[in-house]
């Protein structure tokens, strides 16, 4: 037989079980993820994706996933916890992806900016030892964000102190005990 036929045979053979491997992967990555309803229909939008912006501050960051569902993008972020739970934290991180996402100014959104909408929910994928779970995260609107970043600011130029926590047990693993103003 010719060298080149069994050549091309065993290429094609190779390709052939590469993307069946890839796709049954594929269908036990949706089965092992246990997707919420909202976004079992989602199609990953983008991954991993740099943004920046400039106003209403500067800000860069870089979303986990990006899904889309019709005219609709939904944020997720992957974290890893022991009980699946999002913090306040989580809900400001997932609101400036949420703030990029609407104004960044990259080639992949800006001829899609206008016709597609950043859902007003976000999810948190939690990986813990019993598996993987997602939390819904209701986003911040913009003006919280903008008073947060000037909070911020105010308190690196050292303008105003950071508020008192609201639990003083909370105050137990702080590294700032020492010269807390409100101790």
């Amino acid at each position: 037989m010719n060298p080149i036929v069994i050549m091309a045979v065993v290429l094609l053979a190779t390709l052939l079980s590469v993307l069946l491997i890839g796709a049954v992967s594929r269908k036990r990555w949706y089965v092992d993820e246990t997707l919420p309803p909202a976004l079992a229909s989602a199609r990953l939008y983008a991954s991993e994706q740099d943004m920046r912006i400039r106003k209403p501050f500067l800000l860069v960051g870089r979303p986990d996933q990006i899904f889309r569902i019709g005219k609709r993008l939904i944020l997720t972020d992957t974290k890893r916890r022991t009980v699946a739970r999002a913090y306040y934290s989580d809900r400001v991180q997932l609101s400036l992806y949420r703030l990029l996402l609407e104004r960044a100014a990259n080639p992949w959104w800006w001829f899609l900016r206008g016709r597609l909408q950043v859902d007003p929910v976000g999810w948190l994928r939690c990986i813990t030892t019993n598996g993987i779970k997602y939390v819904p995260v209701k986003l911040l609107e913009e003006t919280v964000l903008v008073d947060l970043n000037a909070r911020y600011q105010a308190s690196q130029r050292d303008e105003r102190y950071p508020s008192p926590a609201p639990d003083p047990g909370l105050c137990r693993g702080c590294q700032y005990q020492a010269e807390c103003p409100h101790r």
